[in-house]
């Protein structure tokens, strides 16, 4: 057996209350600068996360938002996991083109809440604010008069924002002044490493086996008929 490593960070609502975790990818298995290590990355964080953990240890009642790159999304990795306990985080670095719109809108006609990481207002990811759900702003990234301004632009889209990387109470009550509803940063809490001993299974069972277990089950016509006779 293998050691994993793994990070989780909190998101907190207005009133400070846990919202959700952030999964993150820790260890050395992967280099996420490469295209394939950083979906790699992803799929060992779901294989971590569901069968070594287990959401309920790691996250407890509350979801978990895991990074997906676009091979997952074209992949359609998403659909292998629980949709009302999962936030499908669209990455920064996504190649938005029209097949990763259909994929994510697709998630979105299924239930699953996406959220758009590092978000910047650019001509390719705006179809995508038709129906995503969360949206991250890195409050680092520029000024803070510069994400005032963000946040007035996305104030006609029926969106939550998140604010990341908030550093002090002060940035905090001003971003909730100014609308975002969720938060995450090293004010709050820094991620702490989960680790442990993985069983050693591949992820393409893993995955195999998730699509299994959330995969609707189906009804037969006739034990649908003889269902409704008995409880007629």
């Amino acid at each position: 057996m293998t050691d994993f490593l793994i990070g989780r960070q909190q998101i907190l609502d207005r009133q400070l209350n846990t919202f959700a975790y952030e999964i993150l990818f820790r260890g050395t298995d992967f280099d996420l600068n490469l295209k394939d290590g950083a979906a790699n990355a992803t799929k060992q964080v779901i294989s971590d996360t569901l069968l070594e953990i287990g959401l309920n240890d790691l996250v407890g009642p509350h979801k978990a938002f895991i990074n997906f790159t676009t091979q997952n999304i074209l992949d359609k990795v998403p659909l292998h996991l629980p949709k009302d306990r999962i936030v499908v985080e669209v990455l920064e670095s996504v190649a938005v083109d029209a097949e990763i719109v259909a994929n994510l809108r697709e998630l979105s006609q299924l239930g699953y809440t996406l959220a758009l990481d590092d978000f910047v207002l650019a001509p390719e990811w705006l179809p995508l604010l038709e129906f995503a759900d969360i949206i991250k702003i890195d409050v680092m990234a520029d000024t803070l008069e510069a994400t005032r301004t963000l946040i007035d632009q996305l104030r006609p889209y029926n969106l939550t924002l998140l604010a990341e990387k908030v550093e002090t109470h002060s940035q905090f009550e001003t971003l909730r002044d100014w609308g975002c509803q969720l938060f995450q940063g090293f004010f709050f809490s820094k991620p702490n490493l989960v680790e442990g001993k993985r069983l050693g299974v591949s992820q393409t069972a893993t995955l195999q086996l998730l699509a299994t277990v959330n995969k609707p089950m189906s009804v037969s016509p006739k034990s649908a008929v003889s269902s409704r006779r008995t409880s007629a």
